[in-house]
């Protein structure tokens, strides 16, 4: 467990690059490359073939009608890219069952979604124009895109990322921003960049040590109400641990 990292994958999620492509590209009779960032181990990739199952509804609430192609399976999607700095493999034993573990085990119907995109995914990678993972870190992905899916004038781009950008420092993220701008801007209206996180800074109730803990109420039915706190930005909170153990060992406490 020591080098291991939560990696939450929920095919689910895919839904948010779905939809705008529906109308983005579908609409257009657009071919697209799709580009996950923090994509761990590429489950959002598929979302496609995927049974839809989520109910779309309007800001106010209101069931929302179904956009055209929604059912559509799968996309004209010319080629998937999952960039991550750890990704999992589900072929990897061990990565299948980190994958399992990540989940709260009670969730059955999750853990179902979860193996279902999983056999799906190592099939589809079979493919030559199938899903692909590669080793990237947040400040190389630009980069790696500019590099590997090149502009054409019949083409677009869907870059997305869900869960993930939330762990990058402020400075990170402009960094992240700035070099997305400069991939997409050759790609026109034919390029996209959308993200499912949190917003930056949202719901942050106070900040410890460098590690920022974000808390909301939550209804537990007959059992009433509680909050829960969650921390955000665990990289701060793994190095703030790191340099705690370090002191304690240095004025000789065990850690």
């Amino acid at each position: 467990l020591a080098p291991a990292r939560l990696q939450t994958n929920e095919p689910a999620r895919s839904v948010a690059w779905i939809l705008p492509a529906c109308a983005a590209f579908l609409t257009r009779a657009t071919p697209f490359h799709l580009v996950e960032l923090g994509a761990s181990a590429g489950l959002l990739l598929v979302g496609d073939y995927l049974p839809r199952s989520t109910e779309l509804r309007l800001a106010g609430g209101e069931p929302a009608a179904e956009p055209e192609y929604w059912r559509d399976s799968p996309y004209p999607v010319l080629s998937r890219h999952g960039l991550d700095a750890r990704p999992l493999r589900g072929a990897d034993a061990a990565d299948e069952l980190w994958l399992k573990a990540c989940v709260w085990p009670h969730d059955l119907e999750r853990l179902g979604r979860l193996g279902r995109a999983a056999r799906l995914l190592g099939a589809l990678s079979r493919e030559k124009a199938g899903p692909r993972l590669h080793e990237a870190a947040f400040d190389a992905m630009p980069g790696w895109i500019a590099s590997n899916v090149p502009p054409h004038p019949e083409e677009g781009l869907l870059v997305f990322n869900a869960q993930a950008a939330d762990f990058l420092t402020d400075a990170g993220y402009a960094a992240l921003e700035e070099g997305l701008a400069r991939v997409l801007k050759p790609w026109g209206d034919r390029g996209l960049w959308l993200e499912l996180e949190l917003p930056r800074g949202h719901g942050a109730v106070g900040e410890h040590d460098g590690v920022y803990d974000v808390e909301g109420p939550v209804d537990l039915g007959p059992k009433g109400k509680a909050v829960v706190q969650v921390g955000f930005h665990t990289a701060l909170l793994e190095n703030r641990l790191d340099q705690i153990g370090a002191e304690g060992v240095g004025a000789g406490v065990t850690a």
